[in-house]
């Protein structure tokens, strides 16, 4: 519905409320980046992860504010003006902090026997003994090493290269 009806803006943004707003709010764009992380998670589906890869960078960092805090932002047809951007502590904030969690839970998972490195973020990834360290500086550079230890023989390990 979403996609169909043309509510998502190119960076992965949403505006505050359907079909169209002055403005975006850092809640529903957290909400689509995690519904797009659990749609991805659930079918094994790498348009979704890419999807959300998307919105994390484009649309869901622009919404955090110095102070640490998220909020509004306007929106504009080439992407985000200077009016309208302020907190919103009462949900804005903890939706991107949830959001922050979500993406940090799936950059590596298991389903079965299948490991799948969803994310180039960089850390040290373990999940019932096997152990997944990521080192990139990914957006900014595409040099990635990555190193798997403790992985069965029948095991598989997809990893998904994002296309931006």
């Amino acid at each position: 519905m979403i996609i169909e009806n043309n509510w998502e803006t190119g960076s992965g943004d949403m505006s505050e409320n359907f079909p169209t707003s002055r403005r975006n709010e850092i809640c529903s764009v957290a909400d689509w980046l995690i519904l797009n992380l659990w749609s991805g998670f659930i079918f094994g589906d790498d348009s979704a992860y890419e999807k959300a890869e998307h919105i994390l960078w484009n649309a869901l960092y622009f919404g955090q504010i110095v102070t640490g805090g998220a909020g509004h932002r306007q929106l504009i047809a080439r992407g985000y003006g200077n009016e309208e951007f302020q907190e919103a502590w009462w949900c804005c904030t903890e939706s991107f902090l949830l959001a922050c969690r979500e993406v940090a839970r799936n950059v590596v998972t298991r389903c079965g026997d299948d490991y799948r490195i969803n994310f180039l973020i960089p850390g040290d990834y373990e999940i019932d003994g096997v152990k997944i360290r990521i080192s990139t500086r990914w957006p900014g550079k595409v040099d990635s090493v990555i190193t798997v230890s403790g992985l069965a023989e029948n095991a598989k390990l997809h990893l998904r290269i994002p296309s931006m």
